[in-house]
């Protein structure tokens, strides 16, 4: 699992993308 900054949105495993929050997670 990598975790990459971003400017909008927070995805964790696929849930309710977050605003303002700001990470990426995928997964490999």
């Amino acid at each position: 699992v990598k975790i990459f900054p971003d400017q909008n949105l927070i995805f964790v495993k696929g849930a309710v993308p977050v605003h303002k929050v700001a990470y990426v997670i995928i997964e490999k």
